[in-house]
């Protein structure tokens, strides 16, 4: 006969795991978050200079075959068709408090890394950035999908503030070769 307070730690062991499983399943992100990324190509632009065109193929120096950039307000039903699989970038939590916009905010962009037929080697949110450079894309045809040695960008410096030089990067499609 098991004993009451055997019980009750069995219990609370159970609702404890039960709890942590759903704040896991809540919370998950898939791996392969890369958001360094951004400060890297803020980083590469200021070096390179206006109008320069930079490789990201050079610094994304991960394994990665295609290169899908996403703009703001994309529903993730849209963004797993464009994929080719099912994938979203946040949470269930997330996708609770938003809805099914991955980028419910201006001024966001996903970048998704994929190598092969659905290996997500690496994505990123690009956020516009009060407080240091940030990175931005101008794009027309939405989403882009670029092979990774088309995935050259022109580079543009804007939005400077006279005050405190602060500015961001517009990074567009460079021509091709």
């Amino acid at each position: 006969m098991v004993r009451a307070s055997t019980r009750r730690t069995l219990l609370a062991g159970i609702v404890l795991a039960a709890l942590g499983w759903g704040v896991y399943w809540l919370v998950d992100r898939p791996d392969g978050e890369r958001p360094e990324l951004q400060g890297q190509i803020a980083s590469a632009a200021d070096v390179a200079g206006d109008r320069a065109i930079l490789d990201l193929a050079s610094i994304a120096d991960f394994p990665w075959d295609r290169l899908h950039l996403i703009s703001a307000y994309t529903p993730d039903d849209v963004i797993s068709s464009e994929l080719g699989f099912d994938w979203q970038p946040y949470s269930r939590l997330n996708e609770m408090i938003f809805g099914d916009l991955v980028l419910a905010y201006d001024e966001r962009w996903l970048a998704v890394f994929v190598r092969g037929g659905s290996d997500v080697t690496g994505w990123l949110v690009f956020n516009v950035d009060e407080d240091r450079p940030s990175v931005g894309f101008e794009f027309h045809d939405v989403p882009l999908v670029l092979a990774r040695e088309r995935a050259r960008f022109e580079t543009q410096w804007v939005g400077r503030d006279p005050g405190t030089g602060k500015g961001d990067w517009l990074l567009r499609v460079a021509p091709d070769r």
